[in-house]
């Protein structure tokens, strides 16, 4: 769990986004499925950036080694910047 939260971070640096949110679903350390299965990992990411440097975000993260499936993206205006800015919010899961 630990190398896929580096990964997120990883790639949040990478592209500059300002990640305000990393929450990780709990995930049970013994499950009663067999051990091929693909286990799931719930993730929620809230960032600021602009949009070039969310899709670069988007970008790394479906790049990266681990499969990742980006179920919901919600984009909008960043409240706490000012109006001219073009910093934007990012709620990713």
């Amino acid at each position: 769990m630990d190398k896929f939260v580096r990964e997120i971070k990883t790639a949040a640096l990478i592209s500059n986004l300002t990640v305000t949110r990393l929450e990780v679903q709990e995930v049970p350390l013994k499950e009663k499925t067999k051990s091929t299965a693909k286990k799931k990992v719930s993730v929620r990411i809230d960032g600021n950036g602009e949009y070039a440097v969310i899709k670069q975000f988007i970008n790394e993260i479906l790049s990266q080694r681990r499969i990742k499936t980006i179920k919901n993206i919600t984009i909008g205006k960043n409240q706490k910047q000012r109006t001219d800015s073009a910093a934007l919010s990012v709620i990713i899961e």
